[in-house]
């Protein structure tokens, strides 16, 4: 028989899969883009069209993930580079920065590590100064212009044996029909030093007017994505940023050294592009008013986004260069300080930098035709990513050099130079506010950062009166006492709480929106339950402390606790202007927020775990935490029975601690029940001994409590964030044995139960690791301690 042999053919037309094998078309699309991308300056140089044409389609091809690896190993991020740094034409840098923009953003981490190894960062800052030294002055290149070619008439004319070296060189360049370097064009090759870092923005509508209308277009955008990279780029890490920040803007060759006041070049720059922005957007500026007026509020909003994100809350010395100021001496950061003088001139150019923000945060609202009217959304924008630097820059300055003095900027409405907090609170606040209430239809994304802001805002408002207080302590024996921050009482008794609560409504469509609206209303709300009247566990003997706490309570409604009678209960006479509405409003704000988490706990997708369910968890985890400040604020006198039974809130309370997943939440419903315990809310209806109905919400509460301490321990259910919640509730609640509640510690045997339970908790305080969570650790080993120290007082009693 004849023997089976191999069939060529066959093997041929078998189509066998390579796992190895990269895309073919990926590659063959690729290479013809890169083969006119040079990688050096050994490279074939290429024409401006081609290079363009190759940039753009880099960007196209970037955009899909099976072409990335092709792309990334084929060199693109250093001829990217390349072409951005050698080429001046306008058009190859715009598409230069479009491209690199697209690298960073798609590419990720890997990709913007890549381009700052192969110094991306330095090249986007020579570019900058670059379209800074063309936009400085319209006079001043017409000028250079004019000297080119008296400088030409005079080599013409002067004899060969008068010239010097360097004018022969360039009467032989004239003789062989060579141009002398150009002082005007593309390049824009002025003296690096003739840069005026911190002020070109007043001369650019100038030179760009006196540009062709598609050249100034092209330069502006280019400066748009170039900002943008930076921006991107500075999220590689924080040598990066530092490499940004350090970079000197005057001397191109000198390396980049450790400077005590950090960013402020960088800052200058910005700021100066935030000022031409503003300059665009008013209607009545007939010299800015250019074709590239869109294109020039771009890039303010993105030089404004680069000052927002570069002087977030971990970056304090950037935050601190933007106000002039030098960053505190630390490890990481040593550089020598400049003297006296030097800083003054530091700080007052800050000041400026500051102001030019104001005035840009101070276009908000953008409703009485301030701005062009089609460019509103894009100023206000502006006004709010403004409003967060300045914001970021306070928190810094409080955060990191308290003890400066004051920061001024002078006022945008003619009122002088201001403080920088008041400008904050007392300009900056309204408008972000009615910024946020204007319109519902308003961009999701300006309504959000305003948002943030506000939320930013209240988390640090009231410090410096608390800080004054520090400071005039000798003076305030014969003043009344300070009840709350001024700054504080107008945001509860006016509409601001009640619009933020307004954001955060179920039926608002933006889930974003609502996130920050809610933990805007909750930063507020904590502010203010940090001065409420302390625990009793922690009841002071003061006289001066106990008469702020009576005015506290005639503040908030609740002044039957001190004595007085259950109708001055909402009156709150003499407490202050709108003293008298408090009270309805935070119990309004309670009903509201307890609706709103009621929504987000039963809604379908949180339930399940679907799509959004981490986003309703943090809803109602930040709804918990309004409802714990409104109780403290309140000394938790809200009504816990509903009927004969307890009320909604309080078995919603206990149900959530159970089915919680994150123990904040557990944290937060155990520290609000606590205080609803101590409720005697039954007297604002004419009872003077708790009900029956009180009574046993006291009971249920109580044993809440107590079985939250009994599960502790290393096998038990309570985590040890509960079991210092619950253990500092009992001692909270039950330090007072004259208290009405009080019968419930003893009908109920607490304190057998609480002595029995003491080797589980301190077995469960040594679970906690002392180096992963210190905080942690030394709470709970105080905590334990306090409930010792209680039980032993309690036996006394």
């Amino acid at each position: 028989m004849p023997k089976s042999r191999t069939d060529p053919a066959r093997t041929v037309r078998r189509v066998r899969h390579d796992p190895l094998e990269r895309g073919r078309e990926s590659r063959d699309a690729a290479i013809p883009a890169l083969s006119k991308l040079p990688a050096g300056p050994q490279d074939a140089p290429v024409a401006t069209g081609d290079k363009v044409w190759a940039l753009a389609s880099v960007a196209t091809l970037f955009a899909e993930e099976k072409n990335q690896r092709v792309l990334l190993s084929s060199g693109v991020v250093q001829r990217v580079i390349y072409a951005l740094e050698s080429d001046t034409n306008l058009e190859v840098r715009r598409e230069a920065g479009n491209t690199l923009r697209t690298l960073c953003i798609d590419g990720g981490s890997a990709v913007q590590a890549s381009v700052a190894e192969h110094g991306g960062v330095e090249t986007l800052l020579r570019c900058l100064r670059w379209a800074a030294l063309g936009l400085q002055s319209a006079e001043r290149q017409a000028a250079l212009s004019r000297a080119h070619e008296e400088e030409r008439a005079r080599l013409l004319a002067k004899p060969v044996e008068q010239m010097n070296r360097k004018e022969r060189r360039h009467a032989a360049k004239l003789a062989a029909g060579k141009p002398l370097p150009p002082v005007h064009g593309d390049e824009f090759a002025v003296d690096d030093n003739d840069l005026d870092v911190a002020g070109w923005a007043a001369d650019a509508p100038r030179s760009l007017a006196s540009m062709d209308a598609s050249a100034a277009q092209c330069l502006v955008e280019t400066c748009e994505s170039l900002v943008a990279t930076l921006t991107s780029l500075c999220d590689a890490g924080e040598h990066v940023l530092m490499a940004a920040a350090q970079w000197d803007w005057r001397d191109r060759g000198a390396p980049s050294m450790p400077k005590a006041i950090v960013g402020d070049g960088l800052a200058a720059w910005l700021c100066q592009a935030v000022e031409l922005g503003m300059l665009a957007a008013k209607p009545t500026d007939a010299e800015s008013t250019t074709l590239c007026t869109t294109a020039l509020l771009d890039l303010a909003v993105s030089a404004a986004n680069a000052l927002c994100a570069l002087s977030d809350e971990d970056r304090a010395p950037v935050a601190l260069g933007v106000a002039g100021l030098p960053a505190p001496q630390t490890k990481s950061h040593r550089a020598p300080i400049p003297p006296p003088n030097e800083l003054q001139v530091a700080r007052t150019y800050g000041e400026r930098r500051l102001a030019t923000l104001a005035r840009a945060a101070a276009l908000l609202p953008c409703t009485d035709g301030a701005v062009i009217a089609s460019l509103a959304p894009r100023v206000a924008l502006l006004g709010t990513l403004s409003s967060g630097v300045l914001s970021n820059v306070l928190a810094a300055i409080r955060e990191e050099v308290p003890d400066i003095d004051p920061i001024y900027v002078d006022g945008h409405d003619g009122n002088g130079r201001v403080e920088l907090s008041e400008v904050i609170v007392d300009h900056m606040l309204p408008r972000l506010l009615e910024t946020v209430d204007k319109d519902a239809s308003e961009s999701s994304e300006t309504r959000e950062i305003a948002l943030e802001v506000i939320a930013e805002i209240m988390n640090r408002i009231g410090d410096d009166e608390a800080e004054e207080e520090e400071t005039d302590w000798a003076s305030m024996d014969d003043d009344e006492p300070t009840v709350i921050p001024a700054q504080l009482v107008p945001l509860l008794g006016s509409q601001a709480l009640g619009l933020l609560l307004r954001g955060g409504v179920p039926s608002n469509p933006a889930r974003g929106v609502q996130m920050r609206a809610l933990a805007a209303a909750n930063n507020l709300l904590l502010r203010v339950a940090q001065h409420a009247p302390p625990p009793p566990s922690q009841w002071p003997e003061d006289p001066a402390e106990l008469e702020r706490i009576d005015s506290w309570r005639q503040l908030v409604g609740t002044a039957f606790l001190s004595g007085g009678s259950s109708a001055s209960a909402g009156a709150g006479a003499g407490a202050g202007a709108g003293a008298s509405e408090l009270g309805p409003v935070l119990r309004e704000a309670w009903d509201a927020i307890f609706a709103i988490a009621a929504h987000w706990a039963g809604d379908a997708s949180v339930v399940a775990g679907g799509d959004g369910a981490e986003d309703g968890l943090t809803i109602v985890d930040t709804c918990l935490g309004c409802l714990w400040s409104i109780a403290r604020i309140l000394e938790g006198q809200l009504d816990t029975v509903q009927g004969n039974g307890p009320a909604p809130v309080v078995s919603a309370l206990i149900a959530v601690y159970h089915a919680a997943t994150r123990d904040s939440m557990r944290v937060k419903a155990i520290g609000a029940l606590a205080v609803l315990a101590r409720s005697q809310a039954y007297r604002m209806h004419g009872k003077k001994k708790p009900t029956p109905a009180y009574a046993a919400v006291s009971v249920l509460i109580g044993d809440f409590i107590v079985d939250v301490c009994s599960h502790a321990g290393p096998s038990g259910g309570t985590s040890a964030e509960a079991m210092v919640a619950a253990v500092n509730a009992v001692v909270d609640l039950y330090s007072d044995e004259r208290s009405p509640w009080d019968h419930v510690y003893r009908e109920r045997s607490y304190q057998s139960r609480l002595a029995s339970v003491i080797p589980r908790l301190s077995a469960q305080v040594k679970t906690i690791d002392r180096r992963d969570n210190a905080p942690l650790r030394a709470a709970a080993q105080e905590c334990v301690a306090n409930l010792r120290e209680f039980i032993d007082y309690r036996k006394t009693v």
